[in-house]
């Protein structure tokens, strides 16, 4: 071997070592630790949820039914869900259905029927809406649209024995009495023991005066049906007409508990509290029976005269007119304006021209003994010059 090639070894020897040493210094020498960093572990990527339309309207329809079988339910958060379903889904004929019972259990009868058409617009055989319909009109004073979906209804199913019940309603609000006993005995041959039809019969011996016999159909009625609020009614009607007011108002009430939407027994209700000249009590139901009609015109004549014993004479007045607008010959709202300008605002003039208009809604001809003689009388004495 050459002297040259002993020379080269010992080199390549030193810059092996010279390499580690650099390695070693590049990643802290070798006597430090290696130090751990903590790792954190990746999130999981959720899936994204979308929310549907029949999602809400399902949510929806839970709070609907939690609240429907309370006396005073609460819907404005199934309402506002229902709403929201209906925006996601226009087409989405059940939220508008239910937004549509909403309405006409919030007394809105105006709104539950034009939810109603839209649907029977796009589903004509949608038998729920025509029914409610028919309930919509009557809300509003149309009994003779009502009277027609019912008819047609009853022409498809003769044995519906609810719409035949509504068809005598209509017969009895109209005083046509023939016609609600030819009713009441359909129904009685198929269900005797229909409280509904009993309800109706005791109405027809209230309307003919024969407050007895109202009394006791009522009663036995009940016998069998303890929970109809509408026999409860009823007899608190024919009560009162027998002269036994406790007994009446104890029926009132117990109707209202059983029913709060039912219009006549809080209008019942709240005439018995002003007879007493307890306005607020006579308040609280005469503003919950128009709400629930709000084409009842003896529920607006009735909360103007407690509107008016509380003082509030802008709202009664507004009452009143209310009445006018629909009826302006209605005689009840304006002689009851003239005795509020004459006896309250101190407004003769306004009070008389009231007094006038009265007398020509009846035709110029006016009993004796009526008392629009004397505030005439009265009220043009205040005014000669």
């Amino acid at each position: 071997m050459s002297d040259m090639n002993r020379t080269r070894k010992p080199y390549r020897s030193l810059f092996a070592i010279l390499g580690v040493l650099a390695l070693a210094a590049a990643c802290g020498g070798t006597q430090k630790k290696e130090e751990k960093k903590e790792v954190k572990p990746v999130e999981p990527v959720k899936p994204q949820v979308i929310e549907t339309s029949a999602d809400v309207y399902l949510a929806a329809l839970k709070l609907y039914e939690a609240e429907a079988g309370k006396t005073k339910p609460a819907f404005a958060a199934a309402q506002q869900k229902f709403e929201r379903a209906l925006q996601m889904d226009p087409e989405l004929i059940e939220a508008r259905y239910n937004l549509a019972l909403i309405a006409l259990r919030r007394g809105d009868c105006a709104a539950a029927e034009n939810h109603l058409r839209t649907i029977l617009v796009k589903r004509p055989d949608h038998a729920g809406s025509k029914l409610n319909m028919a309930k919509a009109h009557m809300c509003q004073g149309k009994d003779n649209l009502a009277r027609q979906i019912y008819a047609e209804l009853m022409a498809k199913d003769p044995e519906n024995l609810m719409v035949r019940n509504n068809l005598i309603t209509i017969a009895l609000k109209e005083k046509k009495i023939a016609e609600a006993m030819r009713g009441i005995r359909e129904i009685l041959a198929r269900d005797h023991k229909n409280a509904g039809a009993y309800s109706a019969l005791s109405a027809v011996y209230y309307i003919k005066g024969n407050y007895p016999m109202a009394k006791l159909v009522a009663i036995n009625a009940l016998k069998s049906d303890d929970k109809n609020a509408g026999l409860y009614n009823n007899l608190g009607l024919a009560y009162l007409k027998l002269g036994e007011v406790n007994a009446a108002l104890e029926n009132f009430r117990k109707a209202v508990s059983l029913d709060d939407r039912l219009a006549e027994a809080h209008l019942n209700l709240g005439a018995s509290y002003l007879e007493y000249q307890d306005y607020d009590k006579a308040l609280k139901h005469l503003q919950q029976a128009v709400a629930l009609e709000p084409a009842n015109q003896e529920g607006h004549l009735l909360l103007a005269v407690g509107l008016r014993g509380k003082r509030d004479f802008n709202k009664a007045k507004a009452e009143y007119e209310s009445v006018l607008r629909r009826d302006p010959k209605n005689i009840h709202a304006l002689y009851n304006l003239g005795v509020m300008y004459s006896d309250f605002l101190n407004n003769p003039k306004e009070a008389l021209r009231y007094f006038n208009q009265y007398i020509k809604a009846k035709g110029g001809r006016v009993d004796k003994d009526d008392g629009v003689h004397e505030y005439k009388q009265k009220l043009e004495m205040m005014l000669e010059p």
